[in-house]
């Protein structure tokens, strides 16, 4: 388990049966800010991930992709 407290919720760990992790890749996107709203593509997404450590360690861009 990665977070301290975890073991709380999902006793066996990672082979708790209840126990999940998704992934979600988005291929487009949509901010709203105080001075309008904005789309954003695949390729935009990907580059604000690129080479981002995200908490846990893991590293937001798709490994696969």
């Amino acid at each position: 388990m990665k977070n301290e407290g975890d073991e709380k919720y999902y006793p066996k760990g990672i082979d708790d049966e209840d126990y999940c992790i998704l992934e979600i890749v988005a291929e487009t996107g949509r901010y709203y800010r105080f001075d309008g709203k904005g789309d954003l593509t695949y390729e935009e997404i990907r580059a604000f991930d690129a080479g981002k450590e995200y908490e846990n360690g893991y590293d937001g861009v798709n490994k696969n992709g």
